[in-house]
């Protein structure tokens, strides 16, 4: 979704892939978390910055924002409508999404010789995000995941470029890189068809998967001129 706000006259802020305009309230608020934080000493300023905002969904009035700032680390945060910030998960954040009042964060890293990812989820209970477990505190993988789309409480992610896919009862289900089958190079970006099926946009690439199928198996297209960071993700 396009967000339509006004923006600080001089400064402009996007996603490096959606180029969607940060809201101008969400660039106060984490301004405002970063100037407290370092009055309080802490180092929250250096990864909660508009310049490291990776995602963010509107929530109630307010923003649930992720952060990324690779090897230095990231943040999940919720930016409420008045009152204080608050850190949901203190970890890189590529992507956060919002279904049915609960807050999914996409994490992780890959560098030197370390590589690995997990999904978090957040209910809103008393005015607040919750931690909420399928079991454990994160569900992990062995690599970053890059985008997330959650609908009705079923996830759709992305990870080495190719899906993962998570029930609702927190199974997932994904390809085991040893066993090779298609993926799109760089593939960061993600929607969801009428059918359920996962389509991820990279470099001059797009594949599709059947949400049923073997993540291993897709169709790749490579088609001229595309660019997939257009797309909506609920179309």
């Amino acid at each position: 979704k396009s967000v339509k706000a006004s923006l600080v006259s001089s400064k402009t802020w996007y996603d490096d892939d959606a180029d969607v305009p940060v809201p101008a309230p969400l660039i106060a608020a984490i301004e405002d978390f970063a100037r407290k934080s370092a009055e309080k000493e802490e180092r929250s300023p250096e990864v909660v910055t508009t310049r490291t905002l990776s995602s963010f969904v509107e929530f109630r009035g307010g923003y649930v924002a992720g952060f990324d700032m690779g090897e230095w680390g990231g943040a999940m945060m919720w930016f409420p409508p008045s009152g204080e910030a608050k850190v949901l998960a203190r970890s890189n954040t590529h992507a956060v999404a919002v279904d049915r009042e609960v807050a999914y964060g996409a994490h992780g890293l890959a560098h030197m010789f370390s590589t690995s990812g997990s999904i978090t989820r957040y209910e809103w209970r008393e005015s607040m995000f919750q931690p909420e477990h399928w079991g454990s505190p994160a569900l992990t993988f062995p690599a970053p995941i890059e985008a997330i789309h959650v609908r009705n409480g079923e996830i759709t992610a992305v990870m080495n470029g190719t899906p993962v896919f998570v029930s609702s009862s927190g199974v997932a289900t994904y390809r085991d890189n040893a066993r090779g089958g298609l993926r799109v190079q760089r593939g960061r970006r993600l929607a969801i068809d009428a059918a359920g099926r996962a389509w991820i946009g990279g470099v001059d690439q797009i594949g599709v998967w059947e949400k049923s199928s073997d993540p291993s198996n897709g169709t790749l297209f490579m088609p001229v001129g595309c660019r997939p960071r257009d797309w909506d993700q609920d179309n």
